[in-house]
């Protein structure tokens, strides 16, 4: 092993492997998501703590390529089914991304996609915000606030007919 982390990553893997067989279906998505959250949460926490630009980077990074990798496993899930042992190439893919993958699919994929979308994308979250403002505006015109109009609800319901 080149560092302590990188055998704590190599241990990580082998653990979710024997849990894995061990426990099967429910094993699987437990390792998974294991995996993909305990060590990137911590790390993420201590980049933010240490203020360590880089390692702040390579960890938003990871989570944008985890989402995206999140949204597509449902869709790619009736080619991925049919893949043997998927479970252990997902954790390594998982374990390969926490290992500055993230930083390559970043720059190479999630970057220049975003990059040449920017302005049509800031257009559509503004359109999204300014319904979502006026929805939330339109329910304190109506009700005061969300809160008064639970009340109220809960008080008439409790009245009874």
């Amino acid at each position: 092993f080149r560092s302590f982390s990188q055998m704590v990553a190599y241990v990580a893997v082998g653990v979710a492997l024997l849990v894995l067989k061990l426990m099967g279906r429910r094993g699987t998505r437990f390792a998974t998501v294991a995996t993909a959250t305990a060590y990137p949460l911590y790390a993420s926490f201590k980049a933010l703590e240490q203020g360590n630009d880089g390692f702040q980077k390579q960890w938003l990074a990871y989570w944008m390529c985890l989402g995206v990798g999140s949204a597509l496993e449902g869709p790619a899930s009736a080619i991925t089914d049919l893949v043997p042992n998927v479970a252990a190439l997902k954790l390594s893919f998982l374990v390969w991304l926490q290992r500055r993958g993230s930083n390559l699919l970043y720059s190479l994929a999630l970057r220049p996609l975003l990059k040449s979308n920017e302005t049509r994308l800031d257009a559509v979250i503004d359109t999204v915000s300014n319904q979502v403002d006026g929805a939330v505006g339109e329910v304190k015109r109506r009700f005061g606030s969300v809160k008064s109009a639970v009340e109220e609800e809960t008080k008439r319901a409790s009245l009874g007919p």
